[in-house]
């Protein structure tokens, strides 16, 4: 079974490399992409409304950087400890449905979007709060925090 671990270790250090080349791009586009949308057309934002479409791309955008940040930290927790962490999954989730809010023209939606929308905000939320009640951040089982990488937890 040592192969096994092996290849996993091989596939999910291509996965880091791969989505750090990607969020090093996304980040550069958000920053030309920002400079460009200040100027539209030659010229400097002149009103509100382009001044408002511009920065919400532009948060929209941080949280695309956020949200691989994210799963990049998911990839390293699983790589050492060899599990998946629900405070992560929860935080992306909440991390893309706020992209998703500030992406919204409020104009155009119904109330039962805004109600379903406002259901999965307290979910994810609520969720995360007790998710902290039980099981405070950055705390692992003994056998996670005292053995080394790569070896067996002793039996009790």
């Amino acid at each position: 079974m040592k192969y096994t671990h092996r290849f996993e270790s091989v596939i999910l250090h291509a996965m880091a490399v791969l989505l750090m080349v990607i969020l090093g791009f996304v980040c550069f586009w958000l920053v030309v992409a920002f400079i460009e949308g200040i100027f539209t057309k030659g010229q400097f934002i002149q009103d509100t409304w382009a001044l408002q479409a511009s920065f919400q791309r532009a948060i929209a955008g941080v949280f695309v950087v956020l949200i691989g940040i994210e799963i990049l930290e998911t990839i390293r927790t699983y790589n050492s400890h060899r599990r998946f962490r629900l405070e992560t999954v929860l935080i992306v989730g909440a991390i893309a449905v706020a992209r998703h809010i500030i992406q919204l023209d409020f104009h155009h939606i119904t109330g039962e979007f805004l109600l379903g929308l406002s259901l999965l905000v307290l979910s994810l939320v609520g969720g995360y709060w007790l998710l902290q009640q039980f099981d405070p951040p950055g705390v692992l089982s003994p056998e996670d925090s005292t053995q080394p990488e790569g070896e067996p937890a002793p039996d009790k």
